[in-house]
């Protein structure tokens, strides 16, 4: 067990989604994209960063021998556990937060499938905790948004200039949104789809908001990945 340290900083990386929706036999956090695994792709994004001093990997129990596979091929020395995930996202999120080996700290989460996060972002996460205890990337949406009830009607257009899209990483005092996570076990119908909605719900802390990167996409569709991989090698 590590000693607690309240400048340690630890990356959760979600990679057990199950990415039905890419139309592919694997998940999407498996495929190639140019030499490396989407995964891959996103382990060594944190694993280069100086800040980072440990990974927690949550995957998909079903394809654990793969990534321990892809583990054997190119390590990473900074993976400090390798878990399986839940359900939900929120339980995986869960899950990974408690399986890093402190009690304070500070800690960035990210899902895996946005494979082209780039140091600059996850450190602007970090040095958001300067402000605030909890810290989103997100950027501000160029379309109009609109509520739609249940049967179909608009109900409301939001004002767009107070719209944004959240992105991961996130960053949190790790014991803060160890309490919000346990929070949420008591609430067994209510799965939130990203980490800093817990801290709102609960009231726990405000979140400060950092501008993210439109590059910063996330792969839902075959057309996500192309375009991915076009970013990649494109070098933009």
């Amino acid at each position: 067990m590590l000693k607690s340290n309240k400048n340690s900083v630890y990356a959760v990386l979600l990679a057990s989604g199950r990415g039905e929706r890419m139309g592919s036999d694997l998940p999407k956090q498996f495929l190639k994209m140019g030499d490396k695994t989407v995964v891959e792709h996103s382990l060594h994004a944190f694993a280069d960063m100086e800040e980072i001093d440990g990974i927690a990997l949550v995957v998909n129990g079903q394809y654990r021998e793969l990534m321990e596979d892809l583990l054997r091929h190119h390590p990473v020395p900074k993976l400090v556990a390798l878990v399986d995930g839940g359900e939900t996202r929120q339980q995986s999120a869960y899950i990974g937060l408690m399986s890093i080996p402190l009690q304070t700290g500070q800690v960035l989460i990210h899902d895996a499938v946005r494979p082209l996060v780039s140091e600059n972002l996850a450190r602007a996460c970090l040095n958001g905790l300067s402000e605030a205890r909890a810290v989103t990337s997100a950027i501000p949406s160029s379309d109009t948004i609109i509520e739609v009830n249940e049967d179909g009607y608009i109900d409301s257009v939001p004002p767009r200039n107070r719209l944004w899209r959240v992105q991961t990483p996130q960053a949190f005092d790790l014991a803060l949104i160890r309490q919000a996570h346990a929070m949420a076990l008591d609430e067994p119908f209510f799965y939130a789809t990203d980490d800093c909605s817990l801290i709102i719900r609960y009231k726990l802390a405000p979140v400060w908001v950092v501008s993210g990167e439109n590059r910063n996409l996330k792969l839902t569709l075959r057309e996500d990945l192309a375009l991915a991989e076009y970013l990649l090698n494109s070098g933009r």
